[in-house]
């Protein structure tokens, strides 16, 4: 059917609310001062990665449907609309399941400018407000998800600023999904898991037209002081029963769905913790940051980072643990958990991640001795499965939740996987970590430069093992609690065994503080300190804030990376930092009162974005995006803002509880600040009251009991009512910053005896007399420089392995141009002089390429196709030179799934010799040379340096070298060496110039 134009359904006073003032006007008062205003004129909207930047994110959504605004030109449009579940195909989706939706107004058929534009939300909910104005006209929208409902709602309001009347309307531009038409009006559908999701957008009172791939909506008539107000309801569904029901639903009540929601947040919030400092950012920071956790909590329990990414995720949970227990959201705490001891049990594995849509109403739950024989993901996934239900346990005293939990909290913490070390047991990093994957990938290598005393992702992890320790010192004081003695002489040895592996392994007794890594080449110490590890030992409960090496380890690593006004580095070279690293920077500082905490705390809240949100990665001076390319970013991250909330609420309270029963209390106060209230300080089932007042260099404070039990508060029991009174010292600011300690350097050490030095990234067993150098060290140039001068009169030979030589996450520097620094030159020059040998493998780089061809199941590899020899043609090749020894197939061809490809060069040869070829691959790969087979390995293959070897007689003239590759999984590429029989660079040899090809 044709539906009626809009103005001739009198669709102008069904759609009006004859309120006054607009929906957006009566909420402004409300808006919390973390909001935007821009003006576009200004902005070069094309360079979408630097627009974005300085802007914030603001969510809405209630468990079932979830869209972001703020980041967006115009600021009225929705980013990532996905609904009804928050689960979308693939975890990293930006485009969630209905892309994004704008609004913009015409007039006479063209685009109304309104540049002057504004964000804000409603201060304690997730309800959005947009300000678009110009010249004539202003388009303002109220954006919510009603709670329990799959809608998201929009309240759209014009006005006309002048004196004259006008006929406008309203075009809204869906980018994302096809748009579809049924007897019911337009909808956009998504399929996604198994299942079809439904977007259907419904103007309440009026009908679209279609004009293009926009729907358009008259608004005839728009006269001054009569602001005209209609309500957008994007309604999502899976089934027609369902889509049904949410339109009858929201059609009945649009004129109470606002302040439903209001409503149903206020409740939400009200008996959680509250801040009065007389610093509204503050307050009204801590009041959001509730807000963006609960937002992306999904309705059945998991809470995933919603921007760009889904599923939950086991150290993600952090933050938003943190933040819900101690700010009073027990409930929301225990549906995090028990979701994600659901979806192991369904798994049978408890994993780093899981899909949010599991099947878990009937809450699926293993027997003990299937819990036993569980699996679980490496070191931080199961210390943390541990540590978040001790965490439980001292906030809420409750112990149901770990009595039902046991078995799945207990698998965790004895499944662990162990290396041995010099000096005891040894974990890796689980590889997920978001410094890993995150700050790393995103920074590593085009941005972060070098040096940059990066960690290489196989070291041996200090992060993981004081995690460990804190996790089996967790489970001793769990199973008391439990009754289970049995397991506390065994929880108590690990951790021993641990906590003396850590401090024999990795404390530097000369820099006072931990190594964050362990060498896998040698176990040599990583000394470079990293922000995320080294402030972990206090952080995880590894250390007492009280004790001397707690101190010690945090001064020795401010020393490096400590950056005003009061940040800290992510390494000595790098001031880009993830979002969670300030939040441990105050938890830190605050726990030992140290003198630079208040402005640590006041750098923290500054590394906010405009809305109030932290992001996976910042640049130095604002938030940024993470890994990506930045258009789509990661951003609204709960477990760094957790975090962060987690930290603001320790600075200002101290708060140490014990098995939701006692706490201390060791308030600090924000700079500028001589009065704090802080209301509803959670403790198990009661409540308390914290009121603190600056009075010279101390702080006295007040403790009241708010609820109807006793409570006990810094060793004295408080009946309901009962108040504390108490002083304690605040820290004196410094009055200056710490002269710069210099340059970074990484001390470098030769060993006794030592004949021959082999510079490598892979692990191997040293034969006697040979020392190896992790190239994987943070060592700059001047420091290889001056261990090259200081070695031993016995050193006969250096060698650079060929694992050293490619510039990747191992090696983590461009070797190749660290050996051509003129300070490093000058001491191999000068080892030659004195009768050393520097032995360099002489890869092969540059080949014409052939390729890709689908290749399903490596039959092009099983026979010697005609292009190897007789039937080459030069225009079929396309030239190709490595910029690394490792010629990255998957960089330069696509498709690059179930497909082979061949690379060829010629080899010049003086004098008849004996060559050896030493070749890896990733997949399956064959070497032909001079039209012979002489290498075949089919299958399955990761890349690694030399894994197959040849020895040929060549020819004295031109030998054609073809290498074939396979490819499985999308990551392909191989390297190909040659030497003389005894291993040297050969000499007399010249790969030919290659002029053919495109």
């Amino acid at each position: 059917t044709t539906p009626k134009p809009p103005h001739a359904l009198k669709a102008r006073k069904a759609i009006s609310y004859p309120c006054e003032p607009a929906p957006y006007e009566r909420l402004q008062p409300q808006t919390s001062v973390w909001s935007q205003s821009i003006d576009t004129r200004r902005i070069d909207t094309t360079r979408v990665t630097e627009s974005r930047e300085n802007l914030g994110v603001f969510p809405v959504g209630n468990g079932y449907c979830f869209t972001y605004l703020g980041i967006g030109f115009p600021q009225n449009t929705l980013f990532m609309m996905t609904g009804p579940r928050y689960q979308t195909e693939g975890n990293h989706n930006p485009l969630g399941g209905f892309g994004e939706l704008s609004l913009t107004l015409r007039e006479a058929g063209a685009t109304v400018d309104l540049p002057l534009q504004s964000c804000h939300s409603v201060r304690g909910a997730p309800v959005v407000l947009t300000s678009e104005q110009g010249t004539h006209l202003r388009l303002t929208t109220v954006t919510a998800a009603p709670p329990g409902v799959t809608a998201i709602v929009r309240w759209i309001t014009v006005e006309c600023l002048d004196g004259t009347s006008r006929d406008v309307a309203l075009a809204l531009e869906f980018r994302g999904r096809a748009m579809q038409r049924d007897e019911q009006g337009f909808f956009f559908e998504y399929p996604h898991r198994g299942r079809v999701a439904r977007l259907r957008p419904v103007m309440i009172g009026g009908e679209f037209e279609r004009d293009d791939d926009q729907l358009t909506f008259s608004i005839p008539d728009v006269a001054p002081g009569k602001p005209c107000t209609c309500c957008l309801a994007l309604l999502f569904s899976e089934s027609a029963d369902a889509a049904s029901a949410v339109s009858r639903h929201v059609i009945s009540r649009h004129d109470r769905l606002l302040t439903d929601t209001l409503t149903w947040w206020k409740e939400k919030l009200a008996p959680t913790v509250h801040v009065t400092s007389g610093d509204r950012r503050l307050d009204d920071l801590v009041e959001g940051l509730k807000v963006l956790l609960l937002v992306q909590q999904d309705a059945q329990g998991g809470v995933c980072p919603m921007v760009n990414f889904k599923g939950v995720w086991l150290r993600d949970s952090n933050g938003p643990l943190l933040g819900f227990l101690h700010s009073g959201l027990y409930e929301n705490a225990r549906r995090l958990l028990t979701y994600y001891r659901q979806a192991s049990a369904l798994h049978g594995f408890t994993g780093r991640e899981f899909p949010l849509d599991l099947a878990v109403e009937s809450d699926p739950d293993l027997t003990p001795a299937k819990w036993a024989a569980s699996g679980t993901d490496r070191c931080e996934v199961p210390s943390f499965v541990v540590l978040q239900h001790a965490w439980w346990l001292d906030a809420t005293g409750d112990q149901t939740l770990l009595e039902r939990h046991w078995h799945y909290v207990r698998r965790n913490a004895i499944h662990q996987v162990l290396m041995d070390g010099p000096h005891g047991p040894l974990q890796t990093f689980n590889g997920d970590e978001t410094y890993m994957g995150g700050a790393y990938d995103s920074l590593f290598p085009a941005r972060s430069g070098y040096p940059n005393a990066l960690i290489r992702p196989d070291a041996y992890s200090a992060d993981s093992m004081f995690e460990y320790v804190a996790a089996h010192e967790a489970m001793v004081r769990l199973a008391r609690i439990m009754g289970r003695e049995e397991d506390c002489t065994r929880f108590e040895n690990s951790a021993a065994r641990m906590r003396e592996s850590i401090e024999r392994h990795l404390w530097l007794p000369e820099d006072g503080r931990y190594a964050p890594a362990l060498s896998p080449v040698d176990f040599e110490p990583h000394r470079a300190p990293f922000a995320p590890i080294n402030l972990r030992p206090i952080w995880v409960g590894y250390l007492s804030p009280d004790g001397q090496k707690a101190r010690s380890n945090l001064e020795g690593t401010l020393r490096w990376l400590w950056r005003p006004p009061g940040l800290v580095r992510m390494t000595p070279f790098m001031d880009h930092f993830i979002g969670c690293a300030p939040g441990y920077l105050v938890s830190n500082l605050a726990a030992v009162r140290h003198p630079k905490a208040a402005d640590a705390f006041s750098a923290l809240i500054g590394s906010a974005s405009a809305s109030g949100e932290w992001v996976e990665v910042h640049k130095p001076d604002r938030p940024s995006y993470g890994y990506g390319d930045g258009r789509y970013a990661n951003r609204l991250r709960p477990w760094e803002s957790g975090i962060n909330l987690d930290a603001i609420l320790f600075y200002l309270t101290g708060a140490r509880r014990r098995e939701g029963r006692s706490i201390t209390i060791r308030p600090l106060l924000p700079p500028n600040c001589d009065h704090l209230v802080v209301d509803n300080m959670p403790l198990g089932r009661g409540r308390l009251k914290l009121t603190v007042t600056r009075d010279g260099q101390r702080a006295r404070y007040t403790v009241t009991n708010t609820s109807q039990g006793q409570l006990t508060v810094d060793g004295k029991t408080l009946e309901p009512g009962d108040s504390l009174q108490a002083t304690v010292s605040l820290p004196v600011a410094p009055r200056s910053e710490d002269a710069s300690p210099g340059t970074y350097r990484e001390p470098l050490r030769w060993c006794e005896g030592v004949r021959r030095l082999s510079i490598t990234a892979q692990r191997q067993t040293p034969a006697d007399g040979v020392q190896l150098l992790d190239v994987g060290l943070p060592f700059s140039e001047k420091d290889l420089a001056v261990f090259l001068a200081q070695r031993p009169a016995s050193v006969k030979q250096i060698e650079i392995h060929p694992s050293a030589q490619p510039l990747n996450r191992t090696t983590l520097k461009p070797l190749m141009q660290v050996l051509d620094h003129p300070e490093v030159k000058k001491e191999l020059e000068q080892f030659r002089k004195d009768g050393g040998r520097v032995l360099v493998p002489h890869f092969l780089r540059a080949f014409e390429l052939h390729g890709p061809v689908a290749d399903p199941d490596q039959t092009l590899l099983k026979k010697d196709p005609p292009i190897i020899t007789a039937g080459y043609n030069a225009v079929e090749w396309v030239r190709h030179e490595s910029p690394s020894s490792y010629i990255n197939l998957d960089a330069v061809l696509r498709p690059n799934d179930h497909v082979a490809a061949f690379a060829r060069c010629v080899l010049v040869v003086e004098r008849p010799q004996r060559l050896t070829f030493h070749l890896g691959a990733d997949d399956g790969v064959v070497l032909w040379v001079g039209g012979r087979r002489v290498v075949e390995q089919l299958g399955h293959h990761h890349h690694q340096f030399g894994r197959d070897q040849v020895t040929v007689e060549l020819p004295q003239g031109e030998t054609p070298v073809v290498v074939g590759v396979h490819e499985i999984n999308g990551s392909w590429g191989f390297s190909l060496r040659i030497s003389n029989e005894e291993g040297a660079p050969p000499e007399g040899i010249t790969v030919k110039s290659l002029t053919a090809g495109k």
